[in-house]
């Protein structure tokens, strides 16, 4: 029994006993190899800032708008021009008639009697119309200077910008009051003397403006040269005025 005991002591002390549930696990794990890659720093969290309890908001930019032109409205066109001697005269022989035209061909008829009649007029019986479009013509150029003083540029820009677009010429201020006007060419100076002449004061309009043409392009070089030379003395005189003045 002694020897069974003492063979039973040899066998369970060379055994090993199981691990407990408490025990951890002794056994090495294999080294892992070391990587050649450059460990990668972790990124941070982003942290919301925090203002007063509330998180910031991302701003929003709004795109502008494009500014709109200005509506224009008829009361912001430029003044109409003022009436000649002729339609002055026609609208008074329709008032005597008291036929008003009620349709194109009435209207063109009357036109041309109206023309009739004011060639068979003469110079006197013609004064009291051209005195009449000159008081219209003052009026005019007040109303004008007075637009493009207290106008808008955007409101002209607009309109020169419909004008063009329909084929029209652009708004342009005429010369300021008080500015001296730039000499007339040499053959606008022939023109004036040839209408003072015998064969120019007969002659109104584009008649007197052909036969002048006719007659400046009959004259010699020489001839020219006179209503020339004077243009340039007058041109460099205005020169010297304009720029003593500025």
């Amino acid at each position: 029994m002694e020897k069974k005991a003492s063979s039973t002591k040899a066998t369970t002390a060379g055994r090993k006993r199981p691990a407990t549930k408490g025990a951890k696990a002794t056994a090495k794990k294999p080294a892992k190899k070391a990587s050649t890659k450059a460990a990668k720093p972790k990124a941070k969290p982003k942290s919301k800032r925090v203002v007063r309890g509330v998180a910031k908001k991302k701003r929003v930019v709004r795109k502008k708008r494009p500014v709109k032109a200005p509506r224009v409205t008829l009361a912001m066109a430029p003044p109409r021009g003022y009436p000649g001697a002729f339609i002055l005269f026609h609208k008074h022989r329709i008032l005597q008639v008291g036929a008003p035209s009620t349709s194109v061909d009435q209207a063109q008829q009357s036109a041309r009697d109206s023309g009739a009649a004011w060639h068979a007029l003469s110079e006197a019986e013609k004064e009291p119309f051209f005195k009449q479009a000159e008081v219209f013509k003052e009026e005019y150029k007040k109303k004008r200077a007075e637009y493009f003083e207290n106008n808008d540029p955007k409101i002209l820009r607009t309109l020169n910008k419909k004008r063009v677009a329909k084929g029209h010429k652009k708004l342009r201020n005429h010369r300021p009051a008080g500015q001296e006007p730039k000499p007339i060419s040499s053959y606008f100076r022939f023109m004036a003397e040839f209408r003072e002449t015998t064969e120019g004061t007969h002659l109104t309009g584009a008649a007197a403006a052909r036969a002048a043409g006719e007659r400046w392009r009959a004259m010699s070089e020489e001839e020219k040269d006179v209503y020339k030379q004077a243009w340039l003395t007058d041109k460099a005189e205005w020169e010297k005025r304009r720029q003593s003045s500025s």
